[in-house]
């Protein structure tokens, strides 16, 4: 800009974005979110009135650049003399997650009555994280999305649904029904995934409850396929090493019925209390109640893999609790196992608070604790996780 220039007229105030870990050597340091405080200075030399000191929202921060922004704006009302409290305290408070289980009556919510209205594909983004336990997420599709607006339309929703599947076991009859519903209620696509079960996609609402009851049929259901309680538990597959698969797939079955939310809202919503599979578990008396998980469930979701040495096709150690089986000197029967926990592979982007983590090893367990063990590990979850987050 030209020195000439002068702004003694103009008020104003800068928010910068920026990383203070692209630059963590002291003597860097000045290029943490320069253009901003760059712009800021030479508003101010062409004598422009600064209203705030500049504001600084650092990716580092726990909420990304929205922690800075928050203290930012407010200064920024506060000095326009604009009062916004008020307006703010009016406004009913946002639900959070947790919240939104523990009022959900055991994970019933809304979404009986969401599924039966017909007036639209979709429901609500509180049934839509409940949904999540059920097995199912509410998705649409991003190619369609800038047409149907410019039609005034809603999004082209559908659900993608996810069995619970423990060791990944199926049986040439599921196979074939999860193969028929895919084609007769999906987009004729289905999916093996990474964790060892079937997910179908592009079902619509109206057709969400005749998916389930079909799964059920097949005597497979999708409750706690998703959400955050204990999900679908995978184990090794390693052909070489079959002789030892039936008792790994039995443990996995084991400890995914143990580890089952209680509630019969799965039943009620989606097979009207009929009992097929037999899977979810009926809670004692006339009401529901989760006496692993209570009302608020997990803060997030757990994961569980079982792992025969020398061969680490289940990735246990990116778990968070593994089981790596010990085995006798003939390699024939299995002793015990090992036990891994804390591993995972989830990170935020720019966020060095979060960052991928190998398990670790606590020690050795004899296999006849193998289940009553990930019960006691998860709850240290439960009542130590971060809920605030």
């Amino acid at each position: 800009m030209s020195a000439s220039i002068s702004l003694n007229d103009t008020e104003f105030a800068v928010f910068g974005l920026g990383d203070s870990h692209y630059w963590p050597r002291e003597e860097d340091a000045i290029f943490y979110n320069k253009p901003a405080r760059d712009i800021d200075r030479k508003l101010s030399e062409l004598s422009g009135k600064r209203l705030i000191d500049v504001g600084l929202g650092d990716d580092q921060d726990a909420d990304g650049w929205e922690t800075g922004y928050a203290d930012f704006e407010s200064r920024l009302w506060e000095a326009i003399k604009i009062d916004v409290v008020n307006a703010a305290e009016e406004e009913e408070p946002k639900r959070t997650d947790e919240e939104n289980k523990i009022i959900s009556n055991y994970l019933r919510g809304s979404i009986a009555e969401a599924i039966a209205d017909d007036s639209n594909g979709y429901v609500d983004e509180w049934d839509g994280k409940l949904l999540k336990f059920h097995g199912t997420y509410m998705q649409d599709d991003r190619d369609l999305r800038a047409e149907r607006m410019a039609r005034g339309e809603e999004k082209a929703f559908s659900f993608m649904i996810r069995v619970r599947l423990p060791a990944g076991v199926a049986t040439p009859e599921q196979w074939l029904a999860m193969d028929k519903l895919s084609d007769t209620y999906g987009n004729h696509t289905m999916k093996i995934t990474t964790r060892q079960t079937f997910q179908l996609h592009g079902v619509v609402k109206r057709d969400l409850r005749n998916t389930m009851r079909g799964i059920n049929r097949a005597l497979m259901d999708t409750i706690a396929a998703c959400g955050d309680v204990n999900r679908n538990v995978v184990a090794s597959a390693n052909p070489h090493q079959a002789h030892l698969h039936p008792e790994i797939r039995q443990l996995a079955t084991d400890i995914s019925e143990h580890l089952l939310p209680s509630t019969s809202a799965y039943h009620e919503i989606w097979l009207d209390k009929t009992f097929v599979a037999g899977a979810a578990k009926q809670p004692s008396g006339t009401e529901d109640n989760e006496p692993l998980y209570g009302q608020a469930y997990l803060p997030r979701k757990f994961k569980i893999a079982i792992a025969i040495p020398p061969e680490n096709d289940a990735d246990v150690f990116a778990y968070d609790l593994g089981y790596v089986a010990i085995l006798d000197d003939a390699q024939q029967n299995i002793l015990g196992y090992n036990i891994v926990i804390g591993g995972g592979m989830g990170m935020t982007h720019n966020n060095k608070k979060t960052y991928p983590r190998l398990a670790s090893c606590l020690g050795y367990l004899p296999k006849e604790h193998a289940v009553i063990v990930a019960e006691k590990i998860m709850l240290v979850q439960r009542d130590h996780g971060d809920r605030t987050n």
